[in-house]
């Protein structure tokens, strides 16, 4: 009968121990997804500040803001960047992130639309340039701005809505 004890007393401790790794497992796959998230996160920062640079770089030289991103040569520095951002000039100039294949027949591009909400500028006077994502897949976009200025606002955080407005 002890040894019946002693055996129970063990399983219950192995049981414990599983229900603790799991826990902590499923708080360690947590913290990675929201550093992730917050890696893309900087990918939009860091394309925007990119068009930034390269907007005032093309204004010295020609008096105006670009209004294509060919004319900024900036898709070329941003490759890696565009994980799962469409960035925006206008309504219909837009860049959006690679194929995620590489086979031909398999190639997707995905193209997040600009709410109707937002308005675009795009003058001699200056410009806004958007980001328009989904980092975890959900219904909610993230939107980055950034202007003439340099001012990069965070619009919309996806991560902290459950459905776009």
């Amino acid at each position: 009968m002890k040894r019946l004890y002693k055996i129970l007393k063990y399983i219950l401790i192995i049981f414990f121990l599983i229900l603790l790794i799991s826990r902590i497992s499923q708080m360690v796959v947590a913290r990675m997804g929201s550093l992730e998230q917050r890696a893309l996160m900087g990918s939009a920062t860091r394309c925007l500040k990119i068009l930034y640079n390269k907007q005032k770089d093309f204004y010295k030289i020609n008096g105006y803001y670009s209004n294509t991103f060919e004319s900024l040569k900036a898709d070329n520095y941003m490759q890696d960047e565009l994980a799962r951002y469409t960035l925006y000039m206008d309504k219909d100039v837009f860049l959006t992130p690679p194929p995620f294949l590489p086979a031909p027949e398999f190639f997707i591009q995905i193209k997040y639309p600009l709410p109707g909400y937002l308005t675009t500028k795009h003058n001699d006077a200056g410009f806004i340039i958007y980001a328009v994502g989904n980092i975890d897949n959900d219904p909610a976009l993230d939107i980055w701005m950034i202007t003439e200025k340099g001012n990069l606002i965070h619009l919309q955080d996806d991560r902290r809505l459950q459905d776009q407005p």
